[in-house]
């Protein structure tokens, strides 16, 4: 995408939506995380958190970013400049992309299976900010990933 071109579809943007973007570009560029929704919405000046996933939704229909959601993060390009946010730590994919036929174990089950390895994954799934039951499901997502990759 040229310069003029991504010019043209910022300046059509309202300014809170501008800013957002301003935020975006600033933390690729630096290498940083995607910023959080409460990030942007103390740049934006907009009121709710549902405005800030309004915007980059429109930023993303503009073409000016590219979206990978994660379960609990995001990483954007900036379509521009090719650049990406630094990849989130939790990259569990989201909810909505985990096919239906992958089960997600109870926590109570693996708690009776083997207390010692259900108190590692619940010290792991701390680490990185996600309940047991979040965990479990990431665990055997990436397994059924893995079987189904090899054939």
């Amino acid at each position: 995408m040229k310069k003029a071109e991504v010019a043209a579809l910022i300046c059509d943007l309202p300014i809170k939506d501008r800013r957002i973007y301003g935020a975006l570009v600033a933390a690729a560029d630096a290498g940083r995380p995607a910023p959080t929704c409460d990030d942007l919405l103390e740049v934006s000046g907009y009121s709710a958190v549902s405005s800030t996933v309004g915007a980059v939704q429109r930023l993303e229909q503009r073409g000016l970013i590219e979206v990978r959601r994660y379960q609990r993060s995001r990483q954007i390009m900036i379509v521009e400049s090719g650049l990406w946010t630094s990849r989130p730590l939790n990259t569990a994919p989201h909810w909505r992309e985990r096919p239906r036929e992958v089960p997600t174990p109870s926590p109570v089950a693996v708690k009776a299976r083997d207390p010692d390895v259900s108190a590692e994954i619940l010290k792991w799934a701390s680490s990185r900010g996600v309940s047991l039951s979040e965990a479990l499901a990431d665990l055997v997502y990436v397994g059924w990933k893995v079987e189904m990759e090899r054939g």
